[in-house]
């Protein structure tokens, strides 16, 4: 995804902490529905960031 957002010359990543459903990224206190509950241990923001970087 991040290779069509450069080819439309999009310049901005924002990664929201929070699904519209309630799925948190980080551990929450107030739900299990949380990336630390999950059984997929990718950290997503590492992910995101190496897709963003720049390829030289």
């Amino acid at each position: 995804m991040a290779v069509y957002a450069k080819g439309y010359g999009i310049a901005v990543c924002l990664v929201h902490y929070q699904h519209h459903n309630g799925f948190y990224l980080w551990d929450s206190q107030f739900t299990d529905y949380d990336g630390a509950a999950s059984p997929v241990k990718i950290d997503i923001v590492k992910a995101v960031s190496d897709a963003c970087k720049p390829t030289v």
